[in-house]
């Protein structure tokens, strides 16, 4: 295996942070950058180098030429399709204009650094088509979807003008230890609520999403930092499961007997059903290997001691 000198932005995040302590024990030279506060985790300090940054920065650049990075992971920026509909113009500037930063700096500093994007399956919208292709035309349905749809066409712009290599992965629904929001987190929360007698839950539960474990996302790494790997991947399970069976799945971790409410009602932005076709991504020999029932018994462990 080649070592890599590897530059994370967001390491401070779920992604970021997960990728950069995976990546250190693969034996990479990893620094990492992030707005990290004074009670920053100790693991920063095992990185080979951490840096305050808050993005936008003209101080990236002088991080690139001080590193002098061979991979550039870029986790920095917005991860919410709701707080994207409460803020779309800030969602863009934290999304667009971040990766337009980032994509500016290497050309600048480190043009031969490949730029590896953890993108989201948010940019397909409700496709026609499950499981869902690379080659599907994009159609997002809320502003995170589009700003991410925006950021890969700013990288492909910067590979067609200036050469510089990437890859983008299109991640489906990624859950794990450290993941504080979304439906999994939601669940447990009101499973484990003693005040509540019933959990109430978005939409018919037919809904589905494809879930991939933060593990196999960070293995992932393995495979797309290879120079072979360029271009757009999903990076799913190739598995859907309704939003009923997930729910299902958490009570049992719970063994608990409150009933389940469904709404009837789908929030704006949110897609119907995901499922990756991941034929392109095992053609690199990346398969997932954590199952979602495992998964999740974890993930309950977790909440229930934090």
């Amino acid at each position: 295996m080649q070592i890599e000198r590897v530059l994370i932005t967001g390491a401070g995040g779920f992604l970021g942070s997960h990728i950069s302590r995976y990546l250190k024990t693969q034996n990479h030279k990893v620094y990492v950058t992030g707005r990290f506060s004074k009670t920053e985790p100790t693991w920063f300090k095992s990185m080979d180098g951490y840096y305050t940054v808050s993005l936008p920065d003209n101080t990236l650049n002088q991080i690139l030429r001080e590193v002098k990075p061979t991979i550039l992971v870029h986790c920095a920026g917005s991860s919410s399709i709701a707080s994207s509909l409460a803020d779309p113009y800030n969602d863009y500037l934290n999304t667009v204009g971040l990766t337009a930063s980032v994509l500016e700096a290497i050309r600048q500093d480190a043009p031969e650094c490949k730029l590896i994007f953890p993108s989201s399956a948010a940019v397909y919208g409700n496709p026609s088509v499950i499981p869902i292709s690379e080659t599907v035309n994009c159609s997002p349905i809320s502003p995170y979807g589009t700003h991410k749809m925006v950021s890969e066409k700013l990288i492909e712009e910067y590979f067609q003008r200036y050469g510089v290599s990437h890859t983008i992965l299109r991640v489906f629904s990624a859950y794990g230890i450290g993941l504080r929001k979304q439906v999994i987190y939601d669940m447990c929360k009101k499973f484990t609520d003693p005040t509540t007698e019933y959990v109430e839950v978005y939409g018919t539960g037919t809904e589905s999403r494809d879930f991939i474990h933060i593990f196999d996302i960070c293995r992932a790494m393995d495979y797309v930092m290879k120079p072979n790997a360029q271009g757009i991947y999903n990076l799913g399970s190739g598995r859907q499961t309704t939003v009923s069976e997930l729910v299902e799945l958490i009570k049992k971790n719970y063994n608990n007997s409150k009933s389940i409410r469904f709404t009837g009602e789908v929030r704006l932005g949110d897609p119907i059903n995901w499922e990756a076709n991941i034929d392109k991504i095992s053609k690199l020999g990346f398969r997932s290997t954590i199952p979602l029932e495992q998964g999740l018994k974890e993930y309950c462990e977790w909440y229930g001691k934090k």
